[in-house]
């Protein structure tokens, strides 16, 4: 009875969620409004768009003026012009940091910094070094300087230290916050206008295929917030009198104290004279923007610096932001890919509506030809394959086992220097390792975080293999076998989702049924659930769960990578287990089992939590099983497998890749009848447990990546350094 009285308590907490949740997406909502421009409704190479992504689209190229929301394919949100920029790409310019260094070294003028990696303090917390930090960045910059977070658009947390004391108050704060373990520190540039230039891109083909060039949109320029002087007024009260809208009145105050520090708030300007009132461009906090004339002077230098700027990082359609002095002096000071905005308020609806769909047809043909590239460079590699095939995978248990784990550890940078050296590439590390450049005579070739694979994706693709529903649903309706992923609909009948998710556990003797994160990974969030509480436990404890049937009769589990549809590599994952010896416990047999494996302190209390015969005594030579979840993490078994040695797998894989039009990591379950069924799709795998593993694999699908990023930069570098390359 106690049980029923908690589910039902629970169920109506959801139904008022839902009601409430309902109620906002309404009133947010107003009136609907018609789409910017007409459907578009094949990409460049005649797939129907809807294949790919018929499940929740609106429509390809439609933009809602009033939410200022762009839905592109299944990608919508606001602000982006999705999928114009690669993954890679996108993190390139979101990372301020890397993105200053890689300009940096191809002799951009950049606004340089220092960066405090502060992901050593997370563990350290209230114990940061604020004083040395603030003496070593003081001695290099002086004051006064800002200081502000590696991530993070519109200016927020984004701070002016004017003295030292300023300056440990700004660093304990910001490193304080969420999320915020990486800042950065420049000196403080006195300019007196930032200048937007929006910039997108062109094709055309030629004898050395698809020719990508950027292109310049608009151009807009940004004054910082001022007022006009009268002759009798002084700053205070100029400010009190300027006229403010609601969203920007709170930075009234933050004026005022500006000019404070500066000592000018009884100043009395003269008549008609402006004085700016704060150090920010940004309209959120009171600048000013004005869309110019691209053919008028003076602004020919600032477009083409953009430009080329653009083209080192590949970038399909953003903004180049460069602050420029009183004196003329120029300095690039961020990318930005957040343009549709700006966009819309510089240019008429017409052109603007021509503008986004010519974009939106030209990075659907560069995906295209990126996704060729892959497929084309990924073939010819795998017929050079010299490795072992056969080479285990665990031969950190067989012979070394007293090794640490620390000295087995396969170093990815060690990796990324053979790589380059075998391919007469330079390699040059930035932010202690964190971002790789490879150079060639060609240009140079962007990496970063190899240990990931999967950043020739756009955030459309991304945006679909992420969720664990949309994937089971395209996979099912192009006639693949997939597990099941059902969305619960929690909020419109709690009742009705129970008694489906019922259905479910009805297929298993045991009742049990597996809940999950729809979004996620390395299979933190999995439930395997026997009861109807545990069931809504889990249903109200996860964000955007989903329910797929328990199956039972898995025998091991295949990742296979594939990079345009070609199948790259394929390993196997098979359930970690214990044998009986006919006196130990099953946990007992365990921690036996830990204390042989290098490296299994980090997944012991993981397999500890999931044991629910923990004191059972299993017979002399009986196998069992440590965990359900076939993953990594939990330190399931691998072995390496040949290309060839399982046709089926090979064939569903490269299936489910061209369907997504994703190049990632297919998982396939092997069950016992010997049928094949796909699991997930998985648009940015890792494989930093694979170079922990010591596995050729990991050192392949890197290698991989770092041609395939040269080959696809190809397309953006200028006819001269092709020509060059060629010779």
């Amino acid at each position: 009875m106690a049980e029923t009285r908690r589910v039902r308590h629970r169920r109506m907490i959801v139904l008022w969620m839902g009601v409430l949740v309902a109620a906002l997406a309404t009133r947010n909502r107003g009136s609907s409004t018609k789409p910017a421009f007409s459907r578009l409704t094949q990409t460049p190479g005649g797939t129907p768009y809807e294949k790919l992504w018929e499940n929740g689209v609106r429509s390809l190229g439609e933009y809602d003026r009033e939410s200022r929301t762009l839905f592109c394919g299944s990608y919508a949100t606001k602000g982006m012009t999705a999928p114009a920029n690669s993954n890679l790409v996108s993190d390139t310019i979101k990372d301020k940091k890397m993105c200053e260094e890689i300009l940096k070294l191809a002799g951009f003028p950049v606004l340089e910094s220092i960066l405090w990696a502060t992901q050593e303090a997370k563990s350290m917390k209230n114990r940061l070094p604020w004083r040395d930090l603030a003496e070593e960045t003081i001695g290099q910059f002086g004051l006064p300087m800002v200081v502000k977070p590696v991530r993070g658009s519109g200016g927020n947390d984004v701070k002016l230290a004017r003295t030292k004391e300023e300056l440990f108050k700004n660093c304990k704060d910001l490193a304080g916050k969420p999320q915020q373990f990486a800042l950065l520190f420049q000196p403080y540039f006195n300019a007196s206008s930032e200048v937007r230039v929006i910039v997108g891109t062109r094709v055309r083909n030629n004898a050395t295929g698809l020719k990508v060039e950027p292109v310049v949109l608009g151009v807009v320029k940004k004054t910082l917030p001022k007022v006009t002087g009268d002759g009798s007024s002084t700053i205070l009260e100029l400010i009190d009198s300027m006229d403010m809208n609601a969203g920007i009145e709170h930075m009234r105050e933050e004026f005022k104290k500006h000019m404070q520090c500066q000592g000018m708030l009884d100043m009395i300007p003269g008549e008609g004279t402006d004085v700016a009132v704060y150090w920010k461009f940004n309209q959120v906090q009171g600048g000013a923007a004005v869309p110019m004339d691209l053919l008028a002077d003076g602004w020919e230098s600032l477009t083409q610096l953009a430009l080329k700027a653009a083209r080192e990082v590949t970038l399909g359609i953003g903004s180049v932001d460069i602050l420029v002095s009183e004196e003329g002096d120029a300095r690039i000071v961020e990318m930005n890919e957040y343009v549709l905005t700006d966009l819309m308020d510089i240019l008429p609806e017409e052109t603007f509506n021509k503008t986004i769909a010519d974009q939106i047809r030209v990075a659907l043909q560069i995906n295209e030809e990126m996704y060729r590239l892959a497929g084309e460079v990924t073939q010819k590699e795998v017929q050079k394959m010299t490795y072992d095939k056969q080479q285990p995978m665990n031969a950190e248990v067989e012979s070394q086992k007293e090794r640490t784990y620390e000295e087995k550890s396969r170093n990815q940078v060690a990796i990324l220097k053979g790589i380059a050296k075998k391919h007469n590439m330079d390699l040059t590390l930035l932010s202690q390792g964190f971002v790789q450049v490879f150079k060639d005579i060609s240009g140079m070739s962007m990496q970063r975080n190899l240990k990931q694979h999967g950043s020739l994706n756009t955030p459309a693709t991304s945006d679909v293999t992420s969720d664990k529903v949309r994937t089971a649903n395209l996979l099912e309706k192009a006639g693949l076998p997939v597990v099941p992923h059902k969305e619960p609909l929690l909020e419109e009948d709690f009742d009705a989702a129970l008694a489906e998710i019922e259905s479910l556990q009805e297929g298993d003797p045991q009742g049990r049924v597996v809940i999950k994160g729809r979004y996620g990974s390395g299979g933190i969030s999995c439930r395997l659930c026997y009861e109807p509480l545990k069931v809504s436990d889990a249903l109200l404890e996860l964000h955007n769960p989903c329910v797929s049937p328990f199956i039972k009769e898995v025998v091991k589990e295949f990742r296979v990578f594939t990079n345009g549809g070609v199948v790259a590599a394929i390993y196997a994952k098979e359930f970690p287990y214990v044998v009986g010896d006919g006196d130990k416990t099953v946990n007992q047999l365990l921690d036996e089992y830990c204390e042989k494996r290098v490296g299994a302190f980090r997944y012991k209390d993981k397999l500890k939590k999931e044991l629910r015969n923990a004191s059972d005594i299993p017979e002399k030579c009986e196998q069992v099983p440590l965990t359900w979840k076939l993953n990594l993490a939990y330190g399931c078994e691998v072995s390496q497998v040949s290309l060839g040695e399982e046709p089926k797998v090979e064939e569903l894989a490269a299936s489910a890749s061209k369907t997504l039009q994703v190049s990632g990591a297919v998982d396939i379950l092997q069950l016992a009848n010997g049928s094949f069924v796909v699991m997930e799709v998985n648009s940015n795998p890792g494989v930093d447990n694979l170079i922990r593993l010591n596995t050729p694999v990991a050192e392949f699908v890197l290698e991989l990546r770092v041609l395939i990023d040269q080959r696809i930069r190809q397309m953006w570098l200028p006819s001269a350094i092709k020509k060059r390359a060629r010779k």
